[in-house]
C-alpha cells in the first residue's frame, strides 16, 4: 500500500483514541526500532524482540509485521489495534499493551510500506508453558480466576473475542518461590484479530469465526451468538489446561481431542452430554476440580443450575442475594433455543469460586 496513505490512516486511528477514549498511541519512526530476534511467523505477520524508546525510557517489546499490506489487511489491523487500546486495563491484566505503531518503507519500493505494532513483550503462550511446566492446581486456578475477570471485562466494555484458546493468551511474567516452583503467572490476552464491539443483543453471521474444539456450538449451527460464545470458549480453554503435560505436548492427542469435541458439537452434543461422553474421559484425575469449574464447563441452563448455586453464594457473604432468583427464570416454551453458555454475571461468580476454592488448598497445607 501506499506509504503516505498508511500514515494517514495511521493518523486518523492516533487521534480518534485521543479524542473518544483518552488513549495515547504513539507513531514511531521506524529508524528508532531495534530488531531482535525472532519469536514467530505466521501467513499474515512475523513478530520480533525489540527495543524502543517509548516515553523517554528505553523499553523492551515485540514488534509486529503486517506481511499483507492490501487495503483490507490494513484496515483489519488498525481495528484490532484499536480494540487492543479499548480492552486494555492499567490494573487488571486484560489485553496486551499497545506502545505504538509505524509505517516502514518497503526495501524494493520506497513509496511503499507495511505497518508494524510496538507491543509490550511475552515469553510464550498458555499452551507452551503448560506444555513445559507442571503447575499446582492453585497457581492454575488463581490463573484462571484472573483470566475469568479480563474476559469480563472486556465483555462489559461491549469487547467480543471470538477465538478465546491458550495460544491467544500470552504469558508475561513467571514467579517463582525459593524452591524454583511456579507460584503466580502473569498474562494478556492477544490478538482481536476476529474481535469486535458488540451493542445488539446477539451476533447473526455466515461466518463461522474462530478455532475447531473451542467455538461453541450455536456458532457451528448459525443460531445467532453473543457474550456467552466467549464464556464457552473460556471453558473449553480451563478443560484443555486440566490435561497433564504429556497430553498437550502430543500434537496428535491435542488435536484429535479438539477434533472430538468439534464433530460433538455438529451433532448438537452440549453441556454435561460433551464433558461426560468427550471431555471427562480424557483426565487422568477429576478429584481436585472443584465443581464451579465443572458448571462451567457443561455449559447449564442457569435456571436449572440456581438451586446449586444458591448455597455457594449464601456461604461467600450473608445476605449476598444469589445470581438468579426465581422471578428472574425464563419461562419454559416449545421449541425453547438451546441455552450452551452461562452469564457474565456466573463468570465473576466463577472467579471467586476458584479464588476459594485455592485458600481452602492452601490452608490444607
Amino acid at each position: 500500500m501506499d506509504l503516505g496513505l498508511i500514515e494517514r490512516k495511521l493518523t486518523r486511528l492516533v487521534s480518534k483514541l485521543e479524542k473518544y477514549h483518552n488513549i495515547s498511541l504513539e507513531i514511531f519512526k521506524h529508524e528508532d526500532i531495534h530488531y531482535g530476534s525472532l519469536l514467530g511467523r505466521g501467513g499474515e505477520a512475523e513478530v520480533h524482540k525489540c527495543t524502543v524508546i517509548y516515553k523517554n525510557v528505553l523499553v523492551e517489546a515485540a514488534v509486529k509485521t503486517v506481511l499483507n499490506n492490501d487495503d483490507d489487511a490494513i484496515t483489519i489491523t488498525l481495528d484490532e489495534i484499536e480494540l487492543l487500546c479499548l480492552a486494555h486495563d492499567p490494573i487488571i491484566s486484560t489485553t496486551l499493551q499497545v506502545y505504538g505503531v509505524a509505517v516502514v518503507p518497503e526495501k524494493y519500493d520506497p513509496a511503499t510500506g507495511h505497518l508494524v505494532i510496538v507491543t509490550e513483550a511475552g515469553l510464550m503462550n498458555a499452551l507452551q508453558l503448560y506444555q513445559k511446566e507442571v503447575l499446582s492446581l492453585a497457581v492454575t486456578f488463581d490463573f484462571w480466576k484472573r483470566l475469568a475477570m479480563a474476559l469480563y471485562i472486556m465483555h462489559c466494555r461491549h469487547i467480543l473475542h471470538q477465538d478465546v484458546k491458550p495460544e491467544n493468551i500470552i504469558i508475561t511474567a513467571i514467579h517463582r518461590n525459593r524452591k524454583g516452583h511456579i507460584k503466580k503467572i502473569d498474562f494478556k490476552i492477544i490478538d482481536l484479530g476476529m474481535g469486535r464491539r458488540l451493542y445488539s443483543k446477539k451476533v447473526v453471521t455466515d461466518d463461522i469465526l474462530g478455532t475447531d474444539g473451542y467455538h461453541p456450538p450455536e456458532v457451528l449451527h448459525e443460531d445467532g451468538y453473543d457474550f456467552r460464545a466467549d464464556i464457552f470458549m473460556l471453558g473449553i480453554t480451563f478443560s484443555v489446561l486440566l490435561h497433564s503435560k504429556k497430553f498437550l505436548s502430543s500434537k496428535s492427542i491435542l488435536d484429535k481431542f479438539l477434533n472430538d469435541i468439534h464433530l460433538a458439537k455438529k451433532r448438537h452434543l452440549a453441556g454435561h452430554a460433551l464433558f461426560g461422553d468427550i471431555i471427562a474421559p480424557t483426565f487422568e484425575e477429576l478429584q481436585n476440580i472443584p465443581p464451579s469449574v465443572i458448571d462451567m464447563i457443561h455449559g447449564d441452563d442457569v435456571s436449572k443450575n440456581v438451586k446449586r448455586r444458591q448455597p455457594i453464594l449464601a456461604k461467600r457473604k450473608r445476605g449476598a442475594s444469589p445470581c438468579v432468583n426465581e422471578a428472574s427464570k425464563p419461562k419454559k416454551t416449545i421449541n425453547k433455543k438451546r441455552n450452551y453458555s452461562i452469564t457474565k454475571r456466573e463468570l465473576l461468580d466463577l472467579g471467586i469460586s476458584i479464588d476459594q476454592h485455592c485458600a481452602k488448598r492452601l490452608r490444607r497445607h
